[in-house]
């Protein structure tokens, strides 16, 4: 029993550090795919602006 005692403390501490880090990575993962998302169509909208052709190959011309 004295053996329970000392471990659990330290494993309850590194249960919440782990619990903390896999939610900072979580976070992280989330924000940037967010991020390449809006970069992603950033991109592809630049892209039918330049050619005036979307990713699927339909030419959207610009009415003037």
């Amino acid at each position: 029993m004295a053996f329970q005692q000392t471990v659990t403390p330290a494993v309850r501490g590194a249960d919440f550090a782990l619990l903390v880090a896999v939610a900072l990575a979580f976070i992280a993962v989330v924000y940037i795919a967010s991020g390449y998302r809006i970069v992603r169509s950033n991109v592809a909208a630049q892209e039918i602006i330049i050619s005036g052709e979307d990713w699927h190959g339909n030419v959207r011309r610009s009415p003037r």
